[in-house]
């Protein structure tokens, strides 16, 4: 089994490779090399740590790694797990979050509402608001058997929300 250890200290990734056999060992440790460039990774003999700067560059290379080296069976502890960091921090953490939070809009509109409850695309042209109308009034009239008068009530009234704005 390969274990990838992580740590967070003063600004430095510290990450110790270990596995059962010297092979797999081997392997991980030049994927470990390939992975990360040599600019950015110096190796503590003392310690047996290899130490990366915190840094967004480094960040990114060993969050690749870790990912990496997951799929090809290595355990990770105390450090990268998906797509984030533990809740010890990272940069790359804060800067998903923020980036997640604008790119998700507040709410929807009501006309945008309309168009999905008939399942048309933004802007489709009057003649399909009005089939999309037929169609789905076919399956859910409350005259018919398995019909919703609710669901008749909501796509009436997503069609007339859409025409109206059209006169």
């Amino acid at each position: 089994m390969i274990r990838i250890i992580l740590s967070r200290r003063a600004g430095i990734y510290a990450v110790k490779l270990s596995a059962a056999y010297g092979d797999e060992f081997d392997e991980i440790l030049s994927f470990f090399k390939l992975s990360i460039p040599a600019y950015l990774r110096s190796y503590d003999s003392p310690s047996k740590h290899w130490h990366l700067p915190e840094t967004e560059e480094a960040t990114s290379y060993l969050h690749s790694f870790c990912i990496e080296a997951e799929k090809r069976g290595a355990v990770i502890v105390e450090g990268l797990t998906g797509d984030r960091f533990n809740s010890n921090g990272g940069q790359r953490k804060q800067k998903q979050e923020k980036q997640e939070k604008q790119e998700k809009p507040r709410h929807k509109s009501r006309l945008a509402t309309a168009y999905e409850r008939l399942y048309l695309i933004e802007n489709a042209p009057t003649f399909m608001v009005k089939a999309a109308r037929r169609a789905i009034a076919k399956e859910c009239h409350p005259d018919r058997e398995g019909g919703d008068l609710e669901q008749m009530k909501t796509i009436n009234e997503a069609a007339d929300q859409i025409l109206k704005g059209r006169d």
